[in-house]
């Protein structure tokens, strides 16, 4: 008499479905919302430690320049990213010389484009090794495993990189300033008659010119170009689909330059919105001179699928334009009311700048 009976059974299992079905989904949100700040809060003590390093040294952290960063063979082959670079500068790690406990990094293959780090050093505070900030152990790794990075070159998989709290390498746009006050252009030969932007290196052979760009898209091609990027093992380099990223390496290479000008170019600083043809607005300032981004929660770089009205182009030449942020989907009506619409206000990426 006092035994359960099936129906009884049934409702109490019921029960414990519609609970467990309840209670996962807040489970998996709040696990996301704490993944969140704690890569938010990483983003601001890089780019704090990179302001205090800044004021220290009059420039910003990097071993080698932006310039030297965007060669074309790094974007090509090296794949050191602009993120190491400056961690090089941050957390330390570089050697009085090369020895048997040394690895040789840099963007380029020639011996003055490389420099010994002892990974032993990184976060020991010496003459040659500084430590400015060094990121906790889970936040700070080396991507060896195959196609984590798009590189053949093993010493820059085994340099530590920053990844955010899903598991996602962040990115780190160093500015250019050796073209401050220069005059930009958006990345359409058409109407090449300053500066570029964004470049996809630093010899800009497809514009015809070899003036510096603002930014350099070899300095981050290693990641944009990983097949099997962080532990959600995003392909960057594939475009089929709705779901890919922007700026990854399938993408043409003008259109992630405007999609990286929309990205990088503040969207207070638009050089002349009268334009008679819309789409040639370009940036007078970038958002930051040390811009750090994070894939957010889903693990691509600005993915197509949230782009929204945003979105221009087609499979393998998709992207966002900076005028984007000015006109409507037309290209030429402004928003009502003269607003500005920030396009990451449509991703779940996350940033942190630092320097003007």
């Amino acid at each position: 008499a006092s035994a359960f009976t099936l129906i009884e059974l049934l409702v109490v299992i019921a029960i414990i479905v519609v609970v467990i079905s309840i209670v996962l989904p807040a489970l998996a949100g709040a696990r996301d919302v704490a993944r969140k700040t704690a890569t938010q809060q990483l983003i601001t003590n890089i780019t704090n430690a990179a302001t205090v390093f800044s004021q220290d040294e009059g420039r910003s952290p990097g071993y080698f320049t932006p310039t030297e960063m965007g060669d074309r063979a790094n974007g090509n082959t090296r794949g050191m990213t602009a993120m190491q670079n400056a961690m090089l500068d941050l957390a330390g790690g570089i050697a009085a010389e090369e020895t048997a406990d040394t690895i040789l990094v840099g963007p380029a293959p020639t011996a003055a484009g490389q420099v010994p780090v002892n990974l032993n050093l990184i976060g020991v505070d010496t003459a040659e090794s500084g430590a400015y900030f060094v990121p906790d152990s889970k936040y700070y790794q080396a991507q060896t495993e195959a196609g984590k990075m798009g590189t053949a070159v093993d010493a820059h998989r085994q340099l530590p990189s920053v990844i955010d709290a899903w598991g996602t390498p962040m990115l780190l746009w160093a500015k250019n300033d050796a073209v401050d006050g220069s005059r930009f252009d958006v990345p359409d030969a058409a109407a090449a008659s300053g500066v570029p932007f964004v470049a996809k290196d630093a010899d800009n052979v497809s514009l015809g010119r070899y003036e510096p760009a603002a930014f350099y898209v070899a300095a981050n091609q290693s990641l944009l170009s990983a097949t099997s990027l962080g532990t959600k093992g995003r392909n960057h380099a594939d475009t089929s689909g709705s779901t890919f990223s922007l700026i990854g390496s399938g993408v043409g290479d003008t259109a992630r330059e405007q999609t990286l000008t929309a990205l990088l170019g503040h969207p207070a600083y638009p050089d002349d919105l009268a334009k008679s043809d819309a789409q040639q607005v370009a940036p007078t300032n970038a958002r930051g001179s040390f811009v750090v981004q994070s894939a957010g929660s889903d693990g691509w770089y600005l993915s197509a699928k949230r782009a929204g009205s945003f979105y221009t182009g087609s499979e393998g030449n998709a992207q966002i334009t900076y005028a984007s942020m000015f006109f409507g989907p037309g290209g030429t009506d402004r928003y009502e009311n003269n607003e500005t619409r920030d396009i990451m206000q449509a991703f779940d990426d996350l940033m942190g700048t630092a320097g003007n």
